[in-house]
């Protein structure tokens, strides 16, 4: 998921792929450092904001994402591709209603309890 956000949105700070991850900034230093260690990101120093990290795609970041979206695309076309008009739209159906249902649950983890 690192790979397709930075593919999206190259130079997305740390914190802020914590957040959309919806992980622990600690978690996302660990993922990070294994990318960097694979060549597929370089970390650096905000130039407004010393306090932020900014997280750039390689070319061979790049490259992998582009695989990778490669890969999800077949998937989904061997899979969903594969069922029926009527059946796709009852999936969509399900989906949005499980989407709508995860996203009340993280506003409501992320705001203090009411008394």
């Amino acid at each position: 998921m690192c790979l397709r956000i930075l593919a999206d949105q190259d130079g997305t700070s740390q914190r802020d792929l914590a957040d959309i991850l919806h992980l622990s900034r600690p978690r996302v230093t660990g993922i990070l450092q294994g990318m960097e260690r694979a060549g597929a990101v370089v970390r650096r120093p905000d130039q407004q904001d010393q306090r932020l990290t900014r997280v750039y795609l390689t070319a061979d970041g790049r490259s992998l994402a582009k695989e990778v979206q490669a890969v999800f695309t077949a998937s989904l076309h061997q899979t969903i591709g594969a069922m029926s008009e009527e059946d796709r739209a009852e999936l969509e159906r399900l989906l949005c209603i499980l989407a709508e249902n995860t996203s009340r649950a993280l506003k409501n983890q992320k705001e203090p309890p009411t008394r």
